[in-house]
């Protein structure tokens, strides 16, 4: 056999093997170089390539107080137990006794268990935690919102995205400012002052963290009821905040102001007492307007007469 026909059968299953493969990276058989994760590398069994982890997978989420657990030990039904953490942050097991479960993750609470009962009750056992309730992650949003109630909030969250949990503020009857009543690890709470109109206007120091157990209190305003008639553009009944301070020159403004035929000069404002009586207070507007006169506070009911002007 001469040296040609020996080259020509030594190349010839190296030029097969590499046609196979690439027709087989063509039709997507094949992963393309680095497709595959580094060994020891890659993502835990069963889990998807570039898939974000699941919650509550282990390392991932840290148990609280309160939450609801189901810990399984494989092959043992008798040790597998649906307990509460306890307000002390403990749980307790048969054979196992009580554990700090406040501050583990899933899997630091796994090892923990398995490692109390093997080798004395158990060999190699295999132990999972799976939380049921995260009650500890639940914060609750109360006051002036379209759908108050709790809400898990796994994961960091903000605020706003707390507020939009129930369904968003009532703006019409929000107060001046939000209160965030936050649990304190050494007992006891603190409140948090935000002010809505910081936060409604996009003011990012507003939009603070939120942590589970929060209380978010979106204060309910009580409403004045503003009359205001006569020779104004707009006349009509209208709900103001007692939280925004309402004036003779600013309920005529908020009735789009008066018009061609009205006077300045002789305003009048009704006020009722409780026991009925109507005082009548004369206001001239162009004064107050000039800095001569101050511009009088409404209360709830008060009616603005705008009278005609005389020609």
């Amino acid at each position: 056999m001469t040296m040609k026909t020996i080259l020509r059968w030594t190349f010839l299953p190296v030029l097969m093997l590499s046609f196979v493969a690439q027709a087989a990276l063509a039709a997507g058989a094949l992963p393309e170089t680095g497709a595959f994760p580094e060994v020891g590398r890659g993502p835990e069994a069963g889990a998807a390539v570039g898939a974000p982890p699941a919650v509550g997978m282990p390392g991932d989420y840290v148990i609280g107080k309160q939450d609801l657990l189901q810990i399984s030990v494989f092959d043992l039904d008798a040790l597998s137990q649906l307990v509460r953490v306890q307000d002390d942050g403990t749980i307790s097991l048969p054979l196992v006794g009580d554990i700090r479960a406040d501050g583990m993750t899933r899997s630091d609470l796994e090892k923990t268990i398995a490692h109390r009962l093997s080798p004395k009750y158990v060999l190699d056992p295999q132990v999972s935690v799976f939380v049921k309730s995260f009650e500890s992650k639940k914060v609750t949003v109360i006051g002036a919102v379209r759908a108050p109630g709790s809400f898990e909030v796994i994961g960091s969250r903000s605020l706003l995205e707390a507020i939009s949990m129930a369904a968003g503020t009532i703006k019409e009857q929000a107060g001046k400012t939000i209160q965030v009543i936050r649990h304190l690890p050494e007992g006891g709470t603190r409140s948090i002052p935000v002010s809505f109109d910081a936060l409604e206007a996009g003011d990012a120091t507003a939009n603070i963290p939120i942590q589970g157990g929060d209380i978010i209190q979106v204060p309910v305003d009580d409403l004045l009821y503003i009359y205001v008639n006569g020779a104004v553009r707009a006349p009509g009944v209208f709900r103001i905040k007692r939280s925004d301070p309402v004036t003779v020159l600013r309920a005529v403004t908020i009735a789009g102001g008066i018009n061609e035929r009205g006077s300045e000069r002789r305003i009048k404002v009704l006020k009722t007492d409780p026991d009925g009586t109507t005082h009548v207070i004369a206001v001239d507007l162009r004064k107050v307007k000039q800095g001569k006169d101050s511009d009088m506070a409404l209360s709830d009911n008060d009616v603005v007469v705008v009278p005609e002007a005389r020609f």
